[in-house]
């Protein structure tokens, strides 16, 4: 069958060899909940101004004695405002990841080695998967490297990399590292002891391997990111992003623009944090040239200004950081893996892009998208002037007229988005969950596989097969696909999206494609019960008949279960 074949077939495997091996609990295969409170609790809080972003300085409070949950995260009352250190968040998962990696090597068979050899795996990938994923071409992989001391040393190469899939990846690193080109420094003395001229040396260079949507690859990943992180919508998670450094690694000073929670998974990792907001214009005039990453210059300022607080994670501790504060993460450990969990957050200009590329594909927009500026009155009064006039030369300036005209197109064009609350919470549905990177072939659709390839899944290769194995049998789930977001919305229908005239639309998104339920084609079923089917799908990781609270499915929710899995949003597998 076709490559992408072997895409579906080691993703049903990985989620067999993970989820459904011996051992596996009830709870695992729904995904690991939130793990509760384990000793006292230790909150500790500190004044500051974080609602402006004028550049005011923040303390960062910090919590221990406390395992994640999102109640004692919302109660830091820390989101969007501040950053949060919390040491053991993670503990247990830190524990169980440190038992694979022991094992992992005392038997060098990995998790698919014997099941009664080792204690069941927990959620977070091992070193060696890690390593795997940068090797592997549909992953997206990048290496960071630096002289430690040089700002202007940091260097970017991309992925995949050319190396076996059984080289570890500290062999890949320090085999690679040998290759590189090493930036050179003048030495001090200026000449040497026989005279010649100044000489260059050799300082080692310190890398960091990062790859992106590991979530997508690794399905107990995903489980704990959805278990865990249940306080936000699918649709505000972006990835799942884990770094493996040498100690010394690390990504310079910089900022991002979404919220993100950094997770000490192995190793030892020192986060230096800026006490501030960061305007994104002082971000511009602080950026290192002649870089291919985002690096800012005058760190070693804010250190001494009192403005940066350094921080020190160990395996299962965690950092929360808000949209736009400095950040400098350094391994201080050989074996240091760091799991980046990212919010996505389009920008204002993000979803302008986005409308302009939609009103000039859609058919109720387009007309007044293509509209052009015109200027009926240009030639008034012309013939009232004297015959010389045509020698006269031609005024240019852009009159108030003018711009008053072409600020009335750009406007009607987007009030026919803006205003209609249907076409409005369509674009909305599909740019929020829209993947950010080109996935080439993900997820794979069923009609991508050869016959022999179908025949193998048996009712899971068939869309109608696999709906009614979990609907009618009560048998196996259907699992949304790794890594791709999903939503749901209801919207009345009224004239220009105004006065409901009793018509409504009840929407599913999955990765910017939508499917819907009218109320003029969905027979007896009303509005609250459509809305209740596609919450079931869009809010149910793993669905089963039980999500539906045992009610017969109409068959207009059936069409659209069996059209995600069609389309690969949606696979089956027997429990």
């Amino acid at each position: 069958g076709p490559p992408n074949a072997l895409v579906f077939r080691r993703r049903l495997s990985c989620r067999r060899r993970f989820v459904f091996g011996a051992g596996a609990s009830a709870s695992d295969r729904v995904g690991r909940a939130v793990v509760g409170e384990r000793g006292s609790a230790d909150v500790r809080r500190f004044g500051g101004n974080v609602d402006d972003a004028s550049g005011a300085e923040f303390d960062i409070p910090s919590i221990g004695g406390l395992s994640f949950s999102r109640e004692a995260f919302a109660s830091a009352g820390c989101w969007g405002r501040r950053p949060l250190l919390w040491m053991g968040a993670f503990k247990e998962e830190a524990e169980r990841l440190a038992l694979e990696e022991q094992q992992e090597e005392a038997f060098g068979e990995g998790r698919s080695g014997d099941e009664d050899k080792r204690e069941e795996w927990g959620p977070w990938p091992t070193w060696g998967e890690v390593a795997e994923l940068c090797l592997d071409e549909e992953a997206e992989s990048r290496t960071i490297s630096h002289v430690p001391g040089d700002d202007c040393s940091w260097t970017l190469e991309l992925g995949p990399f050319d190396r076996d899939r059984d080289d570890s990846i500290r062999f890949m690193f320090d085999d690679r590292l040998s290759s590189l080109p090493m930036p050179f420094k003048i030495a001090d003395g200026g000449v040497d002891d026989d005279g010649s001229s100044q000489r260059k040396r050799r300082r080692k260079i310190k890398s960091t391997v990062i790859v992106n949507d590991v979530d997508r690859f690794h399905p107990p990943l995903s489980d704990w990111l959805a278990s865990t992180f249940s306080f936000a919508p699918r649709w505000r998670l972006d990835d799942a992003q884990i770094s493996l450094s040498e100690n010394g690694g690390g990504i310079g000073p910089h900022v991002d623009d979404y919220d993100v929670v950094l997770v000490q998974a192995a190793g030892t990792r020192t986060w230096e944090v800026g006490r501030r907001f960061l305007g994104r214009e002082e971000e511009f005039d602080r950026l290192e040239e002649g870089l291919d990453v985002r690096i800012l210059r005058g760190w070693g300022e804010d250190e001494e200004a009192g403005g940066v607080e350094r921080f020190e994670l160990s395996p299962g501790d965690a950092l929360y950081l808000p949209p736009r504060v400095i950040h400098k993460g350094t391994a201080t450990s050989d074996g240091c893996i760091t799991l980046s969990v990212g919010f996505r957050s389009p920008s204002a200009l993000d979803l302008v892009s986005r409308a302009a590329e939609i009103m000039g594909n859609d058919d109720r927009a387009l007309d007044k998208a293509t509209k052009r500026y015109v200027d009926p009155d240009l030639m008034d009064g012309l013939h009232t002037l004297g015959g010389s006039s045509s020698s006269a030369a031609t005024d240019n300036e852009i009159t108030p007229d003018a711009k008053e005209r072409a600020k009335a197109l750009v406007l009607d064009a987007v009030s026919e988005l803006l205003d209609n609350t249907d076409s409005w919470d369509e674009f909305v549905g599909r740019a929020f969950t829209e993947s950010k990177r080109v996935r080439m072939g993900y997820p794979l659709a069923l009609d991508e596989l050869d016959d022999e390839s179908r025949a193998e899944l048996g009712d899971w290769g068939d869309p109608s097969g696999a709906v009614r194995a979990v609907l009618d049998k009560r048998r196996g789930v259907l699992r949304h696909a790794e890594g791709v977001a999903f939503g749901h919305s209801t919207v009345e229908e009224g004239p220009g999206g105004g006065e409901s005239l009793g018509r409504w639309r009840c929407r599913i998104f999955a990765d910017g494609e939508m499917w819907e339920v009218r109320s003029e084609n969905c027979g007896n079923v009303d509005r609250e019960e459509a809305s209740a089917y596609l919450a079931a799908i869009a809010n149910n990781p793993m669905i089963t008949g039980e999500c539906f609270g045992g009610k017969a499915v109409p068959s207009e929710v059936k069409s659209i279960l069996e059209d995600l899995v069609s389309r690969g949003y949606l696979y089956g597998y027997d429990e």
